[in-house]
């Protein structure tokens, strides 16, 4: 089966490089006979507990304006519906805008100065922000925001007497402001220089009078390092950092495009500038916002309706390799952390001589634990080279110092055996298993015992010595995982077809451990030979998969000829030359995932959930062509909803791809016209496309303040995937 798509994961955050992992491969769907038994009920959910008032003020922004009116205010709430009324110290708010069920703007009418209430008022009910609103004396100059971007360009309003006036100038520390605009007798706009962190002077000169307001606005940096959404409502400006990451560094990505909308409106269009930094505003930038982001050799992505201000989103970019300037420059040698210890259990009891077969041999190995369920398995060496400042031979890992061999192992065949081993530096626990082995072919059968260690912290130029382990628990343990809301095969597709359960060992900050995976045509999964542990140490990840025939998967099983390999299986030279075994059953999209951990007791079985429902692709249909830019799916009423959703479309012939994230209450997006650079002219050619859809819920989501770490896979609680093709013409 081609693998078409590398999907697009989100980002890890922590002390290391953010890494992109690879959320699976999208295939097109096969045709076969497979049948998911009855999955049950239905996932209901639970009933609505007590909410409190039908209608809510959170919060109001700004909180303080001119007693003169006409300040553009935000109020954030609950149950706000098309029939809100706002009014402020008495007066009717003007200009009412009901943005959506929590969102409410309006101008202020003119009042005293003094705090007022603020209330809200509809068919719902009614709410009260007792001194919610400050009415400022006019005849001191106001600001507002008085707050924005070092990249310059917020929008700021100023309100002081006479200072509509023509020629006006307004200084913020040394630099000028922009886009001077007056908007009455008292009121001016204008867009904020660029600007150093902290707060700086503001100076009104009108006619050579200048007026010296201290400390009066203040420059804050904007980029968030781990990428997402975050800071104030948008209230005029939104400000946005376009990053990437290569060779596992960040590097902001100047002269990137970033637009806001839908349309081609060059107003609304802007360039980072070299800290990859800019900000779009104007009167009309008020409230939930789409913001989109490319830049040469990167695929774009695209935040649909934001709430909140300051947006940093990282690019994936494929520049063109650099001409080569010759041999590298030499590396001084590294020595790598350096792991040794004995292992000790062995049961002889379990491994008995007379029992063993032809070529049987009892052994155990040693492992480490990996990052998270989704990162690449931790790396070890038992044969490698060390450097020695004299003697030895030259070293072949790097150009430069002289090296000796050293063989260690990772393998025992004894009790009381030693290992020894290299890895990299990281935060591990060390995980050893013991079974039977064919030493001809490399099977390895009848895992019985399991032991580790744990609090390992290794660094460079190290060598940890006794860091011994005990085979001290047996692997005799079975374990019923059921799925009670798994949902059935969709109409007129071929998945999902089997329940698939994945376990691994959860040592929290040291890592996890893989210890097997299961799948089942059935809701129902029997997990074999799991340790004797309690479940608190364990994580579950497992869901409804489509199952297919993967001809090309290399198993890793040497073997001299077919017969050697399992049923369906070809035996042929893999990527090294090396015969190895060919073929295997994949577990691909539609599926649809739960990750739950700490389940407790585990005597009486376990069920995972809440299982995600899948999401109806509704346009375009697989096969079909994009109409109108539209993309649009149903989410079924009875399961839960996502916190997010994630769209990707993905060009077959050039490999661009464009990213969307979607907040949950929204079931469909149109894709943004992309404006014209006669520099870099940028669209998405006509062709050949596969859209994937990903529903997905994270507990205590907050679409107005997250980070790009909470989308990443590792983190939900519950996702579904699930594909379609399309053609897109000019």
């Amino acid at each position: 089966m081609k693998r078409v798509l590398p999907l697009l994961a989100l980002l890890a955050c922590d002390q290391e490089p953010v890494q992109l992992p690879d959320t699976g491969p999208i295939v097109r769907p096969v045709t076969r006979p497979a049948t998911l038994p009855d999955a049950g009920p239905a996932y209901v959910p639970p009933p609505p507990h007590d909410a409190g008032p039908a209608v809510v003020i959170e919060s109001i922004s700004p909180p303080r304006g001119s007693v003169e009116g006409g300040e553009r205010v935000r109020i954030r709430g609950i149950g706000f519906s098309p029939d809100s009324e706002v009014t402020i110290g008495g007066a009717n708010g003007l200009d009412t805008l009901i943005t959506n069920e929590r969102i409410i703007t309006f101008r202020t009418p003119p009042n005293p100065a003094g705090q007022v209430d603020v209330i809200v008022q509809n068919s719902l009910g009614t709410a009260t922000l007792t001194q919610g609103f400050e009415y400022i004396d006019g005849s001191a100059p106001v600001l507002a925001p008085d707050r924005g971007s070092i990249a310059g360009g917020t929008l700021v309003t100023v309100r002081r007497p006479g200072i509509g006036q023509e020629g006006v100038v307004v200084r913020f520390g040394a630099f000028e402001a922009q886009d001077i605009f007056v908007e009455a007798e008292d009121i001016i706009t204008l867009r904020t220089p660029p600007g150093m962190q902290g707060w700086t002077d503001v100076g009104i000169v009108i006619d050579g009078q200048v007026t010296v307001l201290e400390d009066a606005f203040e420059y804050y940096n904007p980029a968030f390092i781990t990428g997402g959404v975050h800071g104030g409502d948008v209230m005029g400006s939104i400000n946005i950092t376009v990053m990437t990451i290569l060779n596992g560094e960040r590097f902001p990505v100047p002269d990137a495009m970033v637009w806001l909308g839908l349309e081609r409106d060059e107003a609304r269009v802007k360039t980072t500038n070299e800290m990859g930094q800019a900000t779009l505003s104007g009167p009309d930038v008020y409230g939930p916002q789409t913001i989109s982001a490319f830049a040469q050799y990167c695929d774009p992505i695209t935040i649909y309706e934001t709430p909140s201000e300051d947006i940093t989103v990282y690019l994936t970019c494929r520049p063109p390799s650099p001409p080569s300037s010759g041999a590298p420059p030499p590396r001084p040698p590294v020595v790598f952390p350096r792991i040794q210890g004995t292992l000790t259990g062995f049961s002889k009891a379990l491994f008995d001589p007379a029992t063993l077969g032809p070529n049987e041999r009892a052994f155990a190995y040693i492992d480490l634990t990996q990052r998270n369920i989704f990162s690449r398995k931790t790396p070890k060496a038992t044969a490698w080279e060390q450097p020695v400042p004299q003697g030895g031979r030259p070293c072949t890992w790097f150009t430069s110092g002289n090296c000796i061999v050293i063989f260690g192992n990772d393998v025992v065949y004894e009790d009381q055996s030693t290992f020894d081993f290299i890895t990299v530096p990281g935060r591990y626990s060390l995980v050893a298993f013991s079974g039977v082995i064919n030493i001809r072919t490399q099977e390895i059968r009848n895992l019985r015992q399991m032991g580790f260690r744990r609090g390992l912290s290794v660094v460079f130029g190290e060598t940890y010595t006794g860091q011994d382990i005990d085979l001290n628990y047996q692997l005799d343990e079975g374990i019923l995982v059921t799925i009670p809301d798994i949902p059935n095969m969709l109409p007129n597709r071929e998945g999902p077809t089997h329940a698939k359960i994945s376990t691994f060992l959860d040592f929290g900050g040291e890592g996890v451990y893989f210890l097997g995976t299961t799948a089942e045509q059935s809701r129902h999964v029997m997990l074999q030979n799991m340790p004797t542990v309690p479940g608190e140490n364990l994580t579950f990840y497992g869901g409804a998969y489509t199952r297919v025939w993967d001809p090309l998967f290399t198993t890793e099983r040497p073997c001299a000829m077919h017969s050697d390999c399992e049923g369906g299986q070809t035996c042929r030279e893999d990527q090294y030359g090396d015969n190895m075994c060919h073929g295997s059953y994949q577990y691909e999209q539609p599926y649809t995932a739960v990750i739950q951990s700490g389940v407790g007791d585990l005597r009486g079985g376990i069920s995972l959930g809440p299982v995600m429902q899948f999401p109806e692709m509704i346009s375009p249909q697989d096969n079909g062509y994009l109409q109108n830019r539209l993309f649009q799916w149903r989410q079924p009423a009875y399961s839960a909803r996502p916190s997010y959703y994630q769209v990707q479309i993905y060009h077959i012939a050039s490999n661009r791809s464009w990213n969307f994230y979607v907040p949950g209450h929204l079931t469909k997006l149109r894709l943004p016209r992309v404006p014209f650079h006669e520099d870099r002219p940028y669209t998405f050619p006509s062709g050949a496309y596969v859209w994937a859809l990903t529903a997905a819920y994270k507990p205590n989501f907050n679409w107005e303040q997250w980070e790009l770490p909470d989308m990443a896979m590792q983190y939900r609680r519950a996702w579904t995937l699930d594909t379609a093709f399309f053609t897109m013409e000019e």
